[in-house]
Protein backbone atom coordinates (compact mmCIF):
# COMPACT_ATOMS: atom_id res chain seq x y z
CA UNK A 1 0.00 0.00 0.00
CA UNK A 2 2.90 2.19 0.54
CA UNK A 3 4.76 1.72 -3.02
CA UNK A 4 0.90 1.93 -4.23
CA UNK A 5 1.03 5.46 -2.78
CA UNK A 6 4.30 6.73 -3.78
CA UNK A 7 3.42 5.65 -6.98
CA UNK A 8 -0.09 7.29 -7.12
CA UNK A 9 1.90 10.72 -6.08
CA UNK A 10 4.28 10.37 -9.32
CA UNK A 11 0.69 10.20 -11.41
CA UNK A 12 1.56 6.31 -12.02
CA UNK A 13 -1.15 3.76 -11.75
CA UNK A 14 -0.83 0.86 -9.57
CA UNK A 15 -3.79 -1.87 -8.87
CA UNK A 16 -3.93 -3.60 -5.21
CA UNK A 17 -6.07 -6.75 -5.95
CA UNK A 18 -7.54 -8.53 -2.58
CA UNK A 19 -5.59 -11.97 -1.51
CA UNK A 20 -8.05 -13.82 -3.65
CA UNK A 21 -7.77 -11.95 -6.69
CA UNK A 22 -3.56 -11.88 -6.42
CA UNK A 23 -3.68 -15.60 -6.11
CA UNK A 24 -5.94 -15.96 -8.88
CA UNK A 25 -3.60 -13.98 -11.14
CA UNK A 26 -0.17 -15.85 -9.43
CA UNK A 27 -2.27 -19.20 -10.93
CA UNK A 28 -2.55 -17.78 -14.41
CA UNK A 29 1.23 -16.68 -14.43
CA UNK A 30 1.84 -20.21 -13.57
CA UNK A 31 -0.46 -21.58 -15.75
CA UNK A 32 1.00 -19.58 -18.90
CA UNK A 33 4.52 -20.17 -18.13
CA UNK A 34 3.95 -23.91 -17.64
CA UNK A 35 1.66 -24.52 -20.81
CA UNK A 36 3.55 -22.18 -22.98
CA UNK A 37 6.97 -24.20 -22.35
CA UNK A 38 5.93 -27.16 -22.49
CA UNK A 39 3.79 -26.42 -25.85
CA UNK A 40 7.49 -24.91 -26.84
CA UNK A 41 9.27 -27.84 -26.17
CA UNK A 42 7.15 -29.98 -27.81
CA UNK A 43 7.67 -28.54 -30.92
CA UNK A 44 11.53 -28.32 -30.81
CA UNK A 45 11.92 -25.71 -28.49
CA UNK A 46 10.46 -22.97 -31.14
CA UNK A 47 10.14 -19.20 -28.94
CA UNK A 48 6.98 -18.17 -27.40
CA UNK A 49 5.26 -16.47 -30.57
CA UNK A 50 5.56 -19.32 -32.32
CA UNK A 51 3.92 -20.91 -29.88
CA UNK A 52 1.25 -18.98 -29.84
CA UNK A 53 1.21 -18.43 -33.31
CA UNK A 54 1.42 -21.77 -35.15
CA UNK A 55 0.68 -23.93 -31.75
CA UNK A 56 -1.77 -22.26 -30.67
CA UNK A 57 -3.56 -25.83 -30.71
CA UNK A 58 -1.32 -27.16 -28.09
CA UNK A 59 -1.40 -24.41 -25.94
CA UNK A 60 -5.22 -24.22 -25.68
CA UNK A 61 -5.61 -27.64 -24.50
CA UNK A 62 -2.80 -27.12 -21.40
CA UNK A 63 -4.22 -23.68 -20.72
CA UNK A 64 -7.87 -25.22 -20.25
CA UNK A 65 -6.27 -28.39 -18.79
CA UNK A 66 -4.32 -26.20 -16.00
CA UNK A 67 -6.89 -23.59 -15.04
CA UNK A 68 -9.27 -27.03 -14.63
CA UNK A 69 -6.29 -28.29 -12.50
CA UNK A 70 -6.26 -24.68 -10.36
CA UNK A 71 -9.94 -25.25 -10.33
CA UNK A 72 -9.70 -28.69 -8.71
CA UNK A 73 -7.63 -27.84 -6.52
CA UNK A 74 -8.12 -24.10 -5.30
CA UNK A 75 -12.49 -24.37 -5.04
CA UNK A 76 -12.42 -21.18 -3.33
CA UNK A 77 -10.27 -18.75 -5.70
CA UNK A 78 -12.38 -16.51 -7.63
CA UNK A 79 -10.90 -18.07 -11.11
CA UNK A 80 -12.32 -15.95 -14.37
CA UNK A 81 -13.86 -18.79 -17.05
CA UNK A 82 -11.36 -20.22 -19.85
CA UNK A 83 -12.18 -17.64 -22.69
CA UNK A 84 -11.61 -14.84 -20.30
CA UNK A 85 -7.70 -16.42 -19.02
CA UNK A 86 -6.85 -17.70 -22.55
CA UNK A 87 -7.47 -14.15 -24.13
CA UNK A 88 -5.45 -12.63 -21.38
CA UNK A 89 -2.44 -15.73 -22.00
CA UNK A 90 -2.14 -15.34 -25.56
CA UNK A 91 -2.11 -11.72 -25.57
CA UNK A 92 0.92 -11.59 -22.79
CA UNK A 93 2.39 -14.37 -25.10
CA UNK A 94 2.10 -11.54 -28.04
CA UNK A 95 4.18 -9.06 -25.91
CA UNK A 96 6.77 -11.26 -25.43
CA UNK A 97 6.81 -13.40 -28.07
CA UNK A 98 10.76 -13.07 -28.59
CA UNK A 99 11.67 -14.91 -25.55
CA UNK A 100 12.48 -18.90 -25.92
CA UNK A 101 10.90 -21.37 -24.65
CA UNK A 102 12.51 -24.34 -22.31
CA UNK A 103 11.57 -26.96 -19.20
CA UNK A 104 13.22 -25.39 -16.09
CA UNK A 105 12.06 -25.51 -12.13
CA UNK A 106 9.68 -28.09 -12.89
CA UNK A 107 8.69 -28.52 -9.08
CA UNK A 108 7.23 -24.99 -8.98
CA UNK A 109 6.02 -25.01 -12.50
CA UNK A 110 4.39 -27.74 -14.48
CA UNK A 111 5.28 -29.87 -11.17
CA UNK A 112 2.14 -27.83 -9.25
CA UNK A 113 -0.14 -29.68 -12.16
CA UNK A 114 1.58 -32.83 -12.10
CA UNK A 115 1.03 -32.89 -8.40
CA UNK A 116 -2.74 -31.88 -8.71
CA UNK A 117 -3.25 -34.70 -10.77
CA UNK A 118 -1.49 -37.31 -8.90
CA UNK A 119 -3.92 -36.16 -5.90
CA UNK A 120 -6.81 -36.54 -8.11
CA UNK A 121 -5.71 -39.95 -9.48
CA UNK A 122 -5.18 -41.61 -6.11
CA UNK A 123 -8.63 -40.57 -4.87
CA UNK A 124 -10.16 -41.95 -8.01
CA UNK A 125 -10.44 -38.58 -9.52
CA UNK A 126 -10.11 -38.08 -13.38
CA UNK A 127 -7.04 -36.99 -14.59
CA UNK A 128 -7.95 -33.10 -14.79
CA UNK A 129 -4.35 -32.71 -16.72
CA UNK A 130 -3.84 -35.45 -18.88
CA UNK A 131 -2.54 -34.20 -22.24
CA UNK A 132 -0.32 -32.05 -19.82
CA UNK A 133 0.94 -34.99 -17.96
CA UNK A 134 1.79 -37.66 -20.89
CA UNK A 135 3.52 -34.37 -22.90
CA UNK A 136 5.37 -34.29 -19.45
CA UNK A 137 6.52 -38.02 -19.79
CA UNK A 138 7.22 -37.56 -23.44
CA UNK A 139 9.13 -33.81 -23.48
CA UNK A 140 10.68 -34.07 -20.22
CA UNK A 141 10.69 -37.72 -18.81
CA UNK A 142 13.86 -36.53 -16.87
CA UNK A 143 11.74 -34.12 -14.39
CA UNK A 144 8.86 -36.22 -13.98
CA UNK A 145 11.15 -39.56 -12.78
CA UNK A 146 13.31 -37.19 -10.40
CA UNK A 147 10.36 -35.34 -9.20
CA UNK A 148 9.49 -35.69 -5.64
CA UNK A 149 5.64 -34.99 -5.03
CA UNK A 150 5.42 -31.87 -2.87
CA UNK A 151 2.12 -32.06 -0.69
CA UNK A 152 0.27 -28.95 -1.47
CA UNK A 153 -2.64 -27.18 0.17
CA UNK A 154 -5.33 -25.26 -1.34
CA UNK A 155 -3.97 -21.90 -1.94
CA UNK A 156 -7.21 -20.26 0.59
CA UNK A 157 -8.70 -16.76 1.50
CA UNK A 158 -8.23 -16.18 5.40
CA UNK A 159 -11.73 -14.57 6.40
CA UNK A 160 -10.84 -14.77 9.61
CA UNK A 161 -9.43 -11.05 11.10
CA UNK A 162 -6.22 -11.30 12.56
CA UNK A 163 -5.94 -10.64 16.66
CA UNK A 164 -5.15 -7.20 17.85
CA UNK A 165 -2.27 -6.61 18.85
CA UNK A 166 -2.15 -6.05 22.23
CA UNK A 167 1.59 -4.88 23.12
CA UNK A 168 3.03 -7.05 26.13
CA UNK A 169 4.14 -5.36 29.32
CA UNK A 170 7.43 -4.01 29.90
CA UNK A 171 9.20 -4.48 33.20
CA UNK A 172 8.78 0.04 33.88
CA UNK A 173 5.59 -0.71 33.21
CA UNK A 174 4.66 -3.29 36.19
CA UNK A 175 3.08 -1.52 39.16
CA UNK A 176 5.02 -1.97 42.66
CA UNK A 177 3.49 -4.32 45.02
CA UNK A 178 5.16 -2.10 47.88
CA UNK A 179 4.85 1.08 48.73
CA UNK A 180 7.16 3.68 48.19
CA UNK A 181 9.41 4.01 51.29
CA UNK A 182 10.94 7.56 52.42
Amino acid sequence: ESLARRLKSADLSCKLPDEAHFQSMMLEKLIWISSFMLAGVKNGGVKIGDVEENHASDVLVLIAELLASCRLANPALPLDDTATVTARLLAYARSVAHFPTAMSEFSSRNGYFYDISQAAVSEGKADPAATHNSWLKIYAPSMVSSHIPIVRKALAIDKTPDPPVVPKAAATDKKKDTPDVP
